[in-house]
């Protein structure tokens, strides 16, 4: 339930309007900026675009996210290849997905009364701490999300947002941008500018020290590898929503809510229950579970990729701070020669091919063929036809009708994988 752990970021307050600095009466810093003063500017087109992006830029940097949407908007619209505004829409697209999401919530929070509570007393404290501008765009929205299925298409949309980020970045392999740093984007700002500088001992006790220039403090620059790393990075996200989100969850939190107060709950009898709802398990009509091999075998291409070009990605040897001074990705994007074999094994996977494994048991490893990739490239229709689930008294698996598990053990040996995995009962 922990929405704010998965945000980029917060919102500002409001619009800000002229494009000046001023010094507020405490000592703050108050920057204004101007987008009408941009629209009557009188500039081509291409110009106002900028303009327009590198506002959403300052933006962006106070976590101003919907306010830097909306200038990315006005950006694009003069000009719809303008790298700068691409990017802040990206990302701000991700999180305009959440706008609202906690008020939205709530009548399926409310079907578990436990987590009821929980959410509750979590919206009291967020309207009482300093991060108000996230806080209100996590509350403020209609509560229009009271079953499962409307709550994993609010999960369908925000995986959409992810692949576009992903498409965004793979798109732009080719082209380099430097934009004021994000915090977000950026955690490590004050500590990656200390460690980019070098102190050089010229005389006894007499000492020069060399950092970039002050300027470059707040700025960090995306390059290829960047894009490719966050394209990377973003596709993972993409693949574990569109797992999550493969089969259907209706009834799920009503069940949980009933034996939620049951110490000794039974994992058979749970599942039977889920399964009394027609609609649960079945596979979704807006599943994407196939398009997790495609983007398996990108991710693949690219840490080969990687692998090749450690000379300029990491040529100062595993997270040091000056492999890419400047750049997103500046303790570099290190792969030793011994992740190679991984990758090949991951490739097989994402190729739906059985590989040899080695399952870990009580009484020594178990070798056998595990085709993972069945799951997503011919998913199973509805997951009762790999049933009946039974289970001991300890809630370990023991028997599934479907002895490929739909094809992930192709040598049909689930059940003595499970028998021999599962430790010994005591109750």
């Amino acid at each position: 339930m922990s929405f704010r752990k998965n945000l980029i970021g917060g919102i500002a307050l409001c619009l800000l309007l002229s494009a000046c600095n001023h010094q507020a009466p405490n000592d703050s810093t108050l920057t204004l900026v101007s987008a009408s003063k941009i629209a009557q500017s009188g500039a081509p087109r291409k110009v106002k675009s900028e303009e327009y992006a590198k506002a959403a830029e300052v933006l962006l940097t106070a976590q101003g996210f919907e306010e830097a949407d909306r200038l990315a908007k006005l950006a694009l619209e003069q000009d719809s290849k303008n790298l700068r505004a691409q990017f802040i829409r990206a990302v701000t697209s991700v999180i305009m997905v959440q706008k609202g999401i906690y008020a939205r919530m709530s009548p399926l929070i409310e079907k578990h009364p436990a987590a009821f509570k929980e959410y509750q007393l979590a919206v009291i404290e967020m309207k009482v701490d300093d991060k108000k501008n996230i806080n209100n765009f996590l509350l403020n929205g209609k509560a229009d999300i009271a079953t499962e299925d409307q709550f994993q298409s609010h999960l369908d949309l925000t995986a959409k947002a992810i692949g576009d980020f992903r498409k965004f970045a793979k798109a732009n392999k080719d082209s380099e941008l430097t934009i004021k740093a994000n915090a977000d984007l950026v955690p490590d700002l004050i500590e990656r500018y200390a460690n980019s500088c070098e102190i050089k001992e010229t005389a006894n006790l007499e000492y020069e020290l060399v950092c970039p220039s002050h300027l470059q403090r707040y700025e960090v620059t995306f390059n290829g590898a960047d894009f490719e790393a966050m394209a990377a990075a973003a596709a993972m996200y993409e693949t574990a929503f569109i797992l999550y989100n493969g089969y259907d969850l209706s009834g799920a939190v009503q069940i949980a809510a009933k034996y939620a107060e049951v110490e000794d709950r039974s994992t058979e009898v749970i599942l039977q229950d889920l399964f009394k709802n027609s609609s649960f398990g079945k596979l979704r009509k807006a599943a994407k579970l196939t398009e997790i091999k495609n983007l398996g075998l990108d991710l693949v291409k690219g840490l080969n990729w990687a692998i090749r070009n450690q000379n300029t990605l990491c040529p100062k040897g595993n997270s040091h701070s000056h492999n890419r001074i400047g750049k997103w990705a500046n303790k570099g994007l290190c792969l030793p020669p011994v992740v190679q074999p991984l990758i090949e094994k991951f490739e097989k996977v994402f190729n739906g091919e059985a590989i040899d494994q080695n399952i870990e048991t009580p009484s020594g490893p178990y070798p056998t063929q595990v085709a993972y990739g069945a799951f997503f490239i011919k998913p199973t229709q509805d997951l009762r036809a790999l049933g009946p689930f039974r289970f001991d008294r300890c809630n370990q698996l023991l028997t599934v009708g479907d002895q490929t598990l739909g094809g992930v053990f192709p040598n049909a040996d689930a059940d003595k994988i499970h028998s021999l995995q599962a430790s010994e009962c005591k109750k």
